[in-house]
């Protein structure tokens, strides 16, 4: 073995580990730093029991909750099921305490809202002794639970990576067949995302049970069409401007980036403080968005994510047709030279 090899071999051997450490760092992070940052909280009770309530909750866990206080327990219920909330805490007409939470927005946080309502139960009752007959403990209302084939929400949660890949695998296979003909790139990526997502949805309905029975299939399918044509698309109009590297790179900022930020496999406001917005306004989690609204909220909450892939989408198709008319006016040019 040469001087040479042995410098050649040991530059490969620390950029490969370089790599590999980078990956175990973008997957794990997030879970590590994880914390609930303002989760959107709603909450309809009297004014005095309301602000014992949110001076409680701030103390147990500062700035965990970004509470909204409603005007009626059938005003937190719509915040609820309109995705502007988690969940709410709400007194009814005769004093008695409910706690509203979504599984399907997210399994993780009707956990968290699970312990939460202990403690709130404790402050209800404390509070009743100074205000009134004592308070009972909250019950909870599940208004879009998870399926009982699927009680812990695994096939949604899972759905994520193999998301991605579905977006990525055909940005760079169709790239490096088909690199001087954009639109069969475009006709390709159309096809394969609605087969992705049309069988996905069909797999986390008719196999998994993952969603609810009542679910549109066909609003899962569409949302799911959408995230992956976006995404391959956009990696398409990168590779446009820059070449395969431009698709590699953006490869790798989808699946060690974008990815582990998603939130589909907790929530955005559970991950670390900034990077969950973050994640929103990528394709990962704007389509992890997008699934949870369809699968289970009718398509509630979904307008943001779908402008956000929207975007990605158009840009994708505006960066293909920039790269096809001056790759033609290039050819154009050389030809009359």
């Amino acid at each position: 073995m040469t001087r040479r090899d042995i410098v050649k071999a040991g530059g490969l051997a620390v950029g490969l580990a370089s790599a590999i450490l980078l990956l175990f760092v973008c997957f794990a992070l997030p879970g590590v730093r994880s914390a609930p940052h303002a989760i959107p909280l709603g909450l309809a009770a009297p004014p005095p029991v309301a602000a014992r309530i949110e001076q409680g909750l701030g103390a147990a866990q500062p700035e965990a909750f970004a509470i909204t206080r409603y005007a009626d327990p059938a005003a937190v219920r719509a915040a609820v099921v309109e995705r502007a909330a988690y969940g709410g805490l709400a007194m009814g007409p005769d004093g008695t305490p409910t706690m509203y939470v979504a599984s399907g927005a997210g399994p993780a946080v009707a956990q968290l809202l699970h312990q939460v309502t202990e403690r709130l139960g404790e402050q209800l009752r404390a509070t009743g002794a100074d205000t009134g007959p004592p308070a009972l403990q909250p019950s909870i209302v599940d208004l879009a639970p998870l399926t009982a084939e699927d009680p812990r929400g695994a096939g949604l949660a899972g759905a994520g990576f193999p998301l991605t890949i579905g977006a990525v695998l055909p940005a760079m296979v169709l790239f490096r067949s088909f690199r001087q003909r954009p639109m069969t790139q475009i006709v390709g990526t159309i096809i394969v995302a609605g087969l992705v997502g049309l069988g996905m949805a069909a797999i986390l309905s008719g196999w998994f049970h993952s969603i609810p029975g009542q679910s549109s299939l066909w609003l899962v399918a569409g949302g799911l069409t959408l995230g992956v044509a976006a995404t391959a698309l956009a990696l398409l109009g990168l590779g446009r401007i820059g070449g395969l590297p431009g698709v590699a790179l953006g490869a790798l900022a989808i699946v060690l980036v974008a990815n582990p930020l998603s939130g589909l496999a907790s929530a955005p406001e559970l991950l670390p403080a900034g990077w969950g917005a973050l994640g929103q306004l990528l394709p990962p989690g704007a389509n992890a968005t997008l699934l949870r609204s369809t699968a289970f909220f009718d398509g509630a909450g979904g307008g943001r994510p779908t402008l956000v892939l929207t975007a990605y989408l158009l840009g994708g198709l505006t960066l293909i047709a920039a790269g096809a008319v001056a790759g033609r006016r290039r050819r154009m040019a050389e030809s009359g030279q």
